[in-house]
């Protein structure tokens, strides 16, 4: 099923299962993480096929739940190919995946002070030239804070 799970992220805390297959009336089924009895805002959902899930993400790029911008990314991509574990793999692991930015990076410039439902799309299309963006969270709630990373 791993490769038809969709993760949905920064969801309102007090949202309900029902208001997540709304959105998505075509999930087969949904997991939503808790932490001592109460919702982390974070779900999986589990679609179909492989393309109704890949559609589900690109297709929910300003999708809100009560007044929070809903983040999707397909779940083999959240929690890394061998998934199952939070810890850091072994650093042979990561050859293949692409290196996170630096905050050391001479081409990296740190923002804050940004608006909360800004999302890294927006920050893409407003920088010129911009090559990665990062938004920080803690806690499932946004910073305000970010990095951009430019190639030059």
């Amino acid at each position: 099923d791993r490769p038809r799970t969709v993760f949905f992220g920064n969801c309102p805390f007090e949202m309900e299962e029902a208001e997540l297959r709304e959105k998505f009336p075509n999930l087969e089924s949904m997991r939503m993480t808790t932490r001592d009895g109460r919702f982390t805002g974070a779900a999986f959902g589990v679609f179909p096929t492989i393309n109704e899930a890949q559609a589900a993400c690109r297709g929910s790029d300003n999708l809100t739940i009560r007044g929070r911008y809903i983040r999707t990314k397909m779940a083999h991509e959240q929690r890394g190919d061998e998934g199952g574990s939070r810890k850091r793999p072994a650093e042979n692991q990561w050859d293949a995946a692409p290196k996170r930015p630096r905050y050391d990076d001479a081409h990296q410039c740190y923002m804050s002070n940004i608006h909360k439902k800004t999302m890294e799309s927006d920050i893409m299309r407003a920088l010129e030239g911009a090559k990665h963006v990062k938004l920080l969270w803690r806690d499932g709630k946004f910073t305000g804070c970010g990095f951009v990373k430019f190639d030059t």
